[in-house]
């Protein structure tokens, strides 16, 4: 198991150097969170392996720029706009095979969303098997509102997929929709595939970890345990920490528990 940075964690600094600053700052583990469109065309792609490579990064995992969009665009009840979007996220998939990542992360459809969680279920192990024709898996994610934010619809996903689905568990979520850290993880068990730590206390739900609460030894003993050996990437907002010197703090202290 391996520790590692989001480059989300030092939005909006822009993508290739956030990239840049985790290279020289000694982090070989990264998600890559796409913020525009345009960082999609393979010129820029190939500039991030180009970094990545230079600097030894191991990018796990891809985040596509327009997940608060998914529900719309992905899985509304028109499927014209289902079908481009489809095609679209081929995209990612090709960015994916490039850098070397496993997976793509998504949000999903709204809690609220309208399709029926049958059909919503086969759209995802559609998008999976196009991901996979580039070496790549779909992983969604547990964000609060979402679809995947409760036990229950994360369990019922799973038993429409035949178990196929796989999961990006997110700490701060999982405070965030109220279910608790044990309820999500026990409902994902056996197929996380890719995981975004943070802290939190009574006063904030998204802090650097271990500047809350939260007790990491014993969940990545419990990871460890049921076999993990993906990457836990420490992935909050720019608010959590006052400088890019407290990030890396925090880094370096949570590799020093993991070992």
């Amino acid at each position: 198991m391996k520790i590692g940075i989001s480059s989300a964690s030092l939005y909006p600094l822009e993508t290739e150097k956030a990239l840049e600053f985790l290279g020289e700052s000694g982090v070989t583990t990264t998600e890559i969170f796409f913020n525009s469109p345009c960082e999609l065309e393979e010129e820029f792609v190939k500039e991030l392996d180009r970094i990545r490579r230079h600097y030894g990064i191991d990018v796990v995992s891809l985040h596509p720029t327009g997940s608060v969009g998914e529900p719309y665009f992905l899985f509304s009840g028109y499927q014209r706009r289902y079908r481009d979007t489809f095609e679209f996220y081929k995209k990612y998939y090709r960015a994916a095979e490039i850098l070397g990542a496993r997976y793509i992360v998504l949000h999903g459809d709204s809690l609220a969303g309208h399709i029926p969680i049958e059909e919503y279920c086969e759209r995802l192990m559609e998008m999976d098997d196009a991901a996979k024709q580039f070496g790549v898996s779909i992983c969604h994610e547990n964000v609060n509102r979402y679809r995947a934010a409760t036990p229950e619809n994360v369990r019922e996903m799973r038993r429409l997929t035949d178990d196929r689905l796989k999961f990006t568990f997110d700490i701060k979520q999982t405070v965030r929709d109220g279910c608790g850290v044990d309820a999500m993880y026990e409902a994902m068990r056996g197929n996380i595939v890719n995981v975004h730590i943070s802290d939190h206390n009574e006063l904030s739900d998204c802090m650097l970890p271990l500047d809350g609460d939260f007790r990491f030894k014993p969940f990545f003993e419990r990871l460890e345990a049921d076999g993990y050996d993906g990457a836990c990437l420490i992935e909050v907002y720019r608010y959590a920490y006052a400088n890019e010197a407290h990030l890396l703090e925090s880094y370096k202290n949570v590799n020093k528990i993991h070992k």
